[in-house]
């Protein structure tokens, strides 16, 4: 019994370790489910004991006296490693691994020391628990037990007597073919990119301590015990995880409490991309109140100015400093305002391209004036020749916005946007989706994703999300039960920030009951794809966009979408008429333009399983134009469909 006590005594200490390890990870915060697969690469520093020891000729014995470390060496480790972590504290897995253990040692029982040049190998079979953010986040501990089976064992040997020769290969018949032992590890993990809808690549940067016990059988049964004197070699050993993270349930990866759950995105990371979109510029220039004057919002140049007015650079938003931290749909307003130049621009590059101003003014009637001050505007600053424009003044524009229903209290915001100047070319061509390139730096993917609970019954909700400056936004009040938050107030003029959002819910009593979360985000650039995006425009009251719409979805968007990227459509609508209406408006548009897809690829394609569509309704979010002014308005009577990359 003796030989085992000190086995036993490891056990109930690795057991009482366990215990207090779980103890502390009770009130730990749920995190999502996943499964890991990955590649390790190390490398050992081995520490040898071989104990009492004694060698087959031709070496003969030796090791006669017990040291704790007879010598050190390097070896590598390459292996494979497998994990599932729960939505709690634990988690479990398996390496399987080829471990090199080899070391130089001298026995130093002997005066002349003679020196031993280990290579030994093994196939180990670890399994493992994990206490996931013991220490810290994106961190776990792990404990187990080590399985070793000998691939190689033999080692050179230099007796160091005069005239001798050194042995080489010496194979160490006596050492075990299997071998017991224990590991502790400590590994980070860093998101590099998401590779697929629920997939993330990680590198995982690991320190394990390991310790292989009786390597070789007894031979002084009287003295030792098999256990940690006859050759056992403790092992530190760094390394660094390639791996793929599988997350079967993203919406698992919540905070929140009683009442709401609240989805970040993953890691609280937001993947910032640069996005190519095929947008429409909608040919009209609106005014302000009684003015007659083009705002300034819009980009009038001067004179010189115009002369070296491009284009291309004016589509082309990636490394324009003074958009830095904008929404992309602010990004692509700046896009609109420059609508003059464009529009000048393609007269100038088109002799043959002609143009009516029709200048509309439902109150004042001073519609031509509007328009003879657009038309100045290029004659002057272009120099466009002045017979290729003519103008009219009128008092409705051809498609007015507003109707006999519209709203009393709405009916003024549908009058500034008939205060307008429209472009009527004699070329339709000049009306195809321009192509805009842009660092959208809150995509939606990357929505805050907030659920009330089935049980809850409430009229509606408000969150109030607080940043570490105590800085408040607030979403709502919504109706419906989940809802997106887009991060852009949150991050707008900063990197990262930690937040505690607070929500009040009202029950269809009138009563009130709320719930907190506490969240991070960090913004992070993925340059490894361009994402693709695609607008659609709706007029006032139009309800036929999408069908107009369908051959280019067919053909030129659908294409485009590989099988592991997500495909997101949202509906978005102004904020004249109803909340509810405009809720139910925008989700039908987008699930007519998801159903289109559906019918593309086929039901039973991968890809349906990759269609998300939303209708945000009237709804504020990053991909929300400016509701004040009336191309906003305009502009928000949309459906946009994002192709998400997968970074494969």
């Amino acid at each position: 019994m003796v030989k085992y006590m000190k086995s036993i005594k490891i056990l109930l200490l690795a057991f009482l370790v366990s215990a207090s390890l779980l103890h502390s990870q009770d009130e730990k915060l749920e995190r999502p489910e996943k499964y890991r697969l990955g590649i390790d690469l190390g490398l050992n520093y081995n520490f040898a004991a071989l104990g009492y020891q004694t060698f087959a000729e031709p070496v003969g014995t030796r090791f006669r006296t017990f040291f704790a470390n007879d010598g050190a060496g390097i070896g590598g480790y390459i292996g494979l490693r497998a994990e599932y972590v729960s939505t709690s504290w634990w988690g479990f897995g398996l390496q399987l691994g080829y471990d090199n253990r080899g070391s130089f040692v001298t026995d130093q029982s002997d005066i002349i020391e003679p020196e031993f040049d280990i290579y030994n190998s093994y196939l180990n079979i670890a399994p493992y628990i994990k206490f996931n953010e013991l220490l810290f986040k994106n961190s776990s501990v792990y404990v187990g037990p080590v399985i070793a089976l000998k691939m190689a064992g033999e080692f050179d040997y230099n007796s160091n007597l005069p005239g001798s020769t050194q042995l080489m290969a010496v194979e160490a018949t006596e050492l075990k073919d299997l071998t017991f032992g224990a590991q502790l590890g400590f590994n980070y993990d860093i998101r590099i990119a998401p590779i697929g809808p629920s997939q993330i690549f990680v590198l995982s940067p690991f320190i394990e301590g390991s310790w292989l016990m009786g390597q070789k059988s007894p031979t002084f049964d009287a003295l030792q015990d098999g256990f940690d004197d006859t050759w056992s070699t403790i092992t530190a050993r760094l390394g660094v995880t390639g791996a793929i993270d599988f997350i079967p349930d993203i919406t698992s990866a919540n905070s929140g409490g009683q009442y709401a759950t609240v989805l970040p995105p993953y890691d609280g990371v937001v993947i910032q991309r640069v996005v190519e979109e095929s947008f429409p510029i909608i040919p009209y220039v609106f005014f302000d109140g009684s003015k007659q004057n083009i705002p300034t919002r819009y980009n009038l140049l001067t004179k010189t100015n115009a002369n070296s007015f491009d284009n291309a650079d004016a589509l082309d938003l990636t490394n324009n400093p003074e958009l830095k931290g904008e929404s992309a749909t602010n990004k692509k307003l700046a896009v609109y305002h420059n609508i003059l130049n464009i529009y000048a621009q393609e007269m100038k590059d088109d002799s043959g391209l002609n143009v009516e101003l029709i200048g509309s003014a439902p109150k004042s009637n001073d519609g031509a004036i509007l328009a003879n001050n657009v038309r100045d505007y290029l004659v002057n600053i272009h120099g466009i020749d002045a017979s290729r424009i003519t103008t009219k003044g009128q008092e409705m524009p051809r498609i007015p916005s507003g109707s006999s229903s519209t709203p009393v209290n709405d009916r003024p915001l549908a009058d500034l946007e008939n205060r307008r100047v429209e472009f009527v070319f004699n070329k339709p061509e000049i009306y195809e989706l321009v192509r805009v390139k842009m660092v959208d730096e809150y995509p939606i993917d990357n929505d805050i994703l907030v659920s009330l609970n089935p049980n809850v019954k409430f009229s509606s909700w408000n969150i109030n999300i607080v940043d570490e400056n105590n800085k408040t936004v607030t979403y709502g009040p919504f109706f419906s039960q989940n809802e997106r938050l887009s991060p852009y107030l949150l991050l707008k003029g900063k990197d990262e920030g930690e937040y505690k959002g607070f929500i009040e819910i009202v029950q269809l009593d009138g009563t009130k009951i709320k719930d907190e979360t506490e969240f991070s985000l960090t913004k992070q650039m993925d340059d490894t794809k361009i994402g693709e995006r695609y607008t659609i425009l709706f007029n006032f009251g139009q309800s036929d966009a999408i069908k107009i719409a369908e051959n280019d979805l067919r053909t030129k968007v659908a294409p485009k979408v590989d099988d592991e990227e997500l495909l997101i459509i949202a509906g978005h609508t102004d904020p004249i008429g109803s909340t509810d209406i405009n809720a139910g408006i925008s989700a039908n548009r987008a699930d007519e333009a998801k159903d289109i897809f559906v019918s593309e690829f086929g039901s039973s394609s991968d890809k349906v399983d990759n269609i998300i569509s939303y209708g945000y309704g009237e709804a504020n979010s990053a991909s929300t134009y400016d509701n004040s002014l009336p191309e906003g308005r305009m502009y928000n009577r949309n459906v946009t469909i994002d192709i998400i990359p997968s970074s494969k």
